[in-house]
């Protein structure tokens, strides 16, 4: 007897660890929803940081703008001046008179540029060449010495 309830006790056990399917009376489906999100990133390359410029030139290039990475579809880049400060003696700024200039794209005035999300992922990048233009006599009043000038770039999706 003693036997039995041990071959009992050993099958209900090993009853428990087999997997048992039950048969539902209907089928049933669930949904999971999944989400992922891909942040937007985009580099701007402006020109070169520092350069010298031929005071005797009108017209001088000054590099290229662009702007490469990934943006949602419908989205786009601006890239505009936002700030520029005209030449101005290195050591007493104070006392001479700035020289001015304008930033130019095709010998147009520049004031921004637009990136379309599909020009900013294409491997062949949009880019614009900029250029600093004076006034004829800009610089025939300047005194020598060292000018220090500079343009900030800004970008802003939209």
């Amino acid at each position: 007897m003693k036997h039995k309830k041990l071959l009992l006790a050993g099958m209900a056990m090993m009853l428990g660890w087999l997997p048992l399917r039950v048969q539902a009376a209907d089928d049933q489906e669930g949904t999971i929803t999944l989400k992922a999100t891909v942040p937007a990133s985009y580099e701007l390359s402006i020109p070169i940081t520092s350069t010298n410029i031929d005071y005797d030139q009108q017209t001088q290039q000054i590099g290229k703008l662009s702007v490469q990475g990934n943006i949602e579809a419908g989205k786009t880049i601006t890239v505009s001046v936002k700030e520029k400060k005209d030449f101005k003696a290195s050591t007493n700024p104070q006392e001479v008179p700035g020289i001015p200039f304008k930033v130019t794209k095709a010998g147009s005035e520049f004031s921004n540029e637009v990136w379309t999300s599909d020009e900013i992922k294409a491997a062949v990048p949009k880019e614009i060449t900029l250029s600093i233009e004076f006034e004829a006599d800009a610089w025939s009043m300047a005194s020598s010495g060292e000018y220090i000038g500079s343009v900030v770039f800004s970008a802003a999706m939209n």
